[in-house]
């Protein structure tokens, strides 16, 4: 695996990236969304561990983070989703120039998935992979004013908590069809695990993962999460270049 550490002017600003990828050819590129007060790398580097097994397995794969996260610029207070959603779009439009590659997936960890869902759309990529992450929509957050997440490390405007009541990323998938959906979560996560039989309704392949909670908290899982996401996005890419 070559794994390339890069800065994307995006003038103002800048989004730090990381590019793993397998020493010989590509099966195409995976662009990987964090979760809220996440970064490239993902709790207890899951997602670098998912990375890096994912270039092993000969794709290329595209972290970053979101401005306001990480070592990108910006503060966390101003994220936004159409923020965190322009984000996606610049690393993509740099890795179309940059690669020209036919096979895109998404992969979303947590709050990110609802940025893998909308963009993978957008982008009209051939798969998306949800970790951990319900995409629930058609609820009211009861947030007045600023409200602080993470045992009060973090803050974010109500502003945040108004516009993701307004963001619909299941109906969304649901009237687009052309891409494979698949997601992963713990047995323990049971908001997730709940939410899994809605998202079956709307295409999506679901695998629990034995004895693990929201953060896939065993090494062995990790392991193995890497190797089933690692089928599903060769799967679906030659699913659909065989249609």
């Amino acid at each position: 695996m070559n794994r390339t550490e890069c800065i994307l002017n995006t003038n103002p600003g800048w989004i730090t990236m990381v590019i793993d990828e397998p020493k010989i050819g590509s099966k195409g590129s995976i662009l990987v969304c964090h979760g809220l007060t996440g970064d490239r790398s993902g709790p207890q580097n899951l997602l670098s561990i998912l990375s890096k097994s994912l270039a092993g397995n000969g794709f290329r794969v595209i972290r970053f983070d979101f401005r306001g996260s990480g070592d990108s610029s910006g503060t966390f207070y101003n994220t936004t989703f159409k923020s965190m959603l322009e984000d996606f779009h610049k690393v993509n439009n740099f890795c179309m120039e940059k690669f020209n590659s036919s096979n895109i997936g998404v992969l979303g960890m947590s709050i990110g998935g609802v940025i893998a869902s909308l963009a993978s759309i957008q982008v009209k990529a051939k798969a998306l992979a949800l970790i951990s992450s319900d995409i629930i929509e058609g609820i009211t957050f009861g947030v007045h004013g600023q409200y602080a997440i993470r045992n009060g490390h973090f803050l974010l405007p109500e502003t945040f908590w108004r516009e993701r009541e307004n963001i619909f990323p299941r109906y969304e998938l649901s009237i687009h069809q052309h891409m494979q959906k698949y997601l992963c979560f713990g047995e323990l996560d049971h908001k997730v695990e709940e939410a899994s039989s809605e998202l079956r309704n709307i295409g999506f392949s679901c695998r629990k993962f034995s004895d693990v909670n929201h953060l896939f908290e065993k090494y062995n899982a990790r392991l193995e999460l890497g190797l089933e996401l690692s089928k599903f996005f060769e799967s679906s890419f030659q699913e659909v270049m065989n249609q």
